[in-house]
């Protein structure tokens, strides 16, 4: 409804705003709302004077573009510098913008962006200014709003003008599980080249690295932990031959709670971690024994085989069994504790909390 008010109403032009130094900070309104469509449409409908470019008097301009740019600025900031403030969102800019960028370039004076933290972002020749922190995960919707409709405007500031606030450590196991839960064409278009390419060597980034890379992202925008440091250990397979779900790995972390990672490539998923500042070690599993629920070795090929009833099964469901040996502290049997002793110490420090 917006762009056909503007299409109808206006001959949508290139416009400067005098900006406001108010508006460049956060104003932290209270109810941090978007305008309603009364306020909205009262700066679309306003009846003013159109801009006529000066001209001599055979017709030929009389200014070159930005000096003609700059006449034009000044005409429609004194028409509507009477007019309150409107205020969008991201959302409505997106609407707005994607057919025709510089559809708002006439009210940029009287017209904001509603930022991540209720920042008045300011508009200039149809570009969002300043630089702000937001959620990483509103940082990846906006690229991909910016992506889905090609808003070039949308996508520069997704991608160039945000950087991620901190995230505690649940929240980055979280991302580490969820490989289905992001885009991928996000992740690449926001991750520098120089990032993407020491980790993924293909065109696009793998389904099954997608977590990964979403955790590298969220490191190239600056991201951080928050709240307690939290030491994290990865419980790796020494052999995949037998595994059902290629790169299963257990991940315990410093709370004591044990997460099921399926999938997980814990080199590269180690390297983003520890350069996050979460300290994060693998440990080598060869052998798994509970009490309650079996035991599972590697035979001479290097093929993981369980004992069933008696018959030797050449398959173990790893994580299950890894988690259950974990509460049972049964690791403490197996021939991978001596060479690794002081890694098992610290885990069962965790486990003893």
């Amino acid at each position: 409804m917006l762009r056909k008010i503007l299409r109808v109403t206006f001959n949508i032009g290139l416009y400067l705003c005098v900006l406001s130094p108010s508006h460049a900070q956060s104003s932290l309104e209270e109810d941090c709302q978007p305008s309603n469509a009364d306020q909205i449409n009262e700066l679309f409908y306003a009846k003013v004077t159109p801009y006529v470019a000066s001209v001599d008097r055979q017709g030929n301009p009389l200014l070159g573009p930005e000096e003609a740019y700059f006449e034009k600025a000044q005409h429609y900031y004194e028409a509507y510098k009477n007019f309150k403030s409107v205020f969008i969102d991201f959302d409505a800019f997106e609407a707005i913008t994607s057919a025709n960028p510089n559809a708002l370039e006439n009210f940029e004076s009287k017209l904001f962006v509603l930022g991540p933290n209720c920042e008045e972002i300011s508009i200039y020749r149809g570009n969002l200014l300043g630089s702000y922190k937001a959620p990483f995960q509103e940082i990846l919707r906006l690229m991909e709003l910016g992506l889905n409709s090609n808003n070039q405007a949308l996508i520069e500031f997704a991608g160039k003008k945000l950087s991620a606030l901190p995230l505690n450590i649940n929240a980055i196991i979280e991302i580490l599980k969820n490989d289905f839960g992001f885009n991928s064409t996000s992740l690449s278009e926001i991750l520098p080249e120089s990032f993407l390419r020491n980790y993924i060597t293909s065109k696009e980034i793998p389904i099954s690295l997608t977590s990964e890379t979403a955790l590298l992202t969220f490191l190239s925008l600056k991201g951080s932990m928050s709240g307690k440091k939290s030491q994290l250990y990865f419980f790796v397979p020494s052999s995949f031959k037998g595994i059902s779900k290629n790169r299963s790995a257990i991940l315990l972390s410093s709370d004591g709670i044990i997460h099921s990672v399926p999938g997980v490539n814990v080199p590269m998923a180690t390297e983003v971690l520890n350069r996050l500042g979460v300290p994060t070690e693998p440990i080598l599993i060869s052998e798994i024994i509970t009490d309650s629920s079996g035991s599972c070795n590697l035979d001479e090929a290097g093929h993981w085989q369980q004992i069933i009833d008696g018959r030797k099964v050449r398959t173990c469901p790893f994580n299950s069994l890894v988690s259950i040996m974990l509460m049972e502290k049964n690791y403490i049997n197996t021939i991978d504790y001596k060479p690794q002793l002081s890694q098992f110490a610290k885990v069962t420090k965790i486990l003893d909390r």
